[in-house]
Parts: C-alpha cells; structure tokens; sequence
C-alpha cells in the first residue's frame, strides 16, 4: 500500500465514523428439510450496533447459524437472522421482521405473507417474450411458405 492509499482510507473511515447509514432490509424463503426458512437480511448500516427480532406466531428462531454482524468492504456492516415458519394452519399470517438501528428515527418493518411472495418476473417476462417470438415467426413463416399476402383487401399469390 503507498501512502495515498492510507491516508484516503483513514480519511474515509473517518468520515464514514462521524455518519450513519441506514440499513437495507431483505426477506428471503426457502424450503428446508420439510419446512420453511425465512430469513431478514440486514445489511450496509454504520455504526455497528443493530437490533433484529422477528414477530410472528409460532416461529422458531434457527439456533445453529451464525447471526454475527460482518464487515462489508465499504466500511458498513451486515447481518441476519433467520426463523422456521410453521407449515400447518398459517392460513393469512404474517411474520415480520423489525431492524431498529441508531440511523433511523423509528424501525424499519418488513412484513412477510402468502399474498406477497415474489411473482417471479424475472420468469415469466422471458417466456411471454419467447411466445410472442414464436408466434410471429410462425405468422411470418406462414405467409412465406404459401408466398401469399393480403394487400388493400386483395389476395395476391406469389410466383
């Protein structure tokens, strides 16, 4: 490292010190040995400190992962914490989690249901897409293999 380097370094972990950055909060789902997962995912809040809990009906908080605060490589830092979602009977309920950290002035409230599990966009967009292609290259295709086109009203067959 040459000197410039320290020294912007320094210079940027003070100033990041003397600020604070509002944390980003993420749900995630996913399926595990027969039940389900959620996890919040907290990440590039500064300072350190941070508060994650989770409420909901009978949810079980996962005992064996590590919910350390982690540096992230700009200077802020990450955690998360994950829960089981029991699978019978949850009929409309919800689970939230709620980060509470010293750049908010209340708590950030991420709520989790049935009805606002991702839609999969990134699914379904490339195969409409796929369909409209093929649709109109077998239109296309049409009207070139019988050589025909209708043009003002008329039927004109190609040669």
């Amino acid at each position: 490292m040459n000197k410039a380097t320290i020294i912007y370094t320094f210079v940027f972990f003070l100033h990041l010190q003397q600020s604070r950055c509002a944390p980003q909060v993420r749900l995630f789902e996913r399926q595990s040995a027969g039940s389900t997962l959620l996890t919040c995912q907290v990440t590039g809040f500064y300072p350190r400190a941070v508060q994650v809990k989770w409420i909901g009906e009978d949810l079980q908080l996962v005992e064996d992962e590590m919910n350390d605060v982690l540096p992230n490589g700009d200077g802020t830092f990450q955690t998360g914490s994950s829960v089981i979602r029991p699978e019978e009977n949850t009929g409309d309920q919800r689970y939230s989690c709620v980060v509470h950290h010293s750049s908010l002035e209340g708590n950030i409230t991420v709520t989790w249901g049935k009805e606002e599990k991702p839609f999969r966009l990134y699914v379904w967009i490339p195969l409409g897409c796929v369909f409209i292609v093929t649709v109109v290259g077998l239109v296309i295709r049409g009207f070139c293999y019988n050589k025909a086109f209708v043009v003002a009203g008329q039927f004109i067959l190609l040669s």
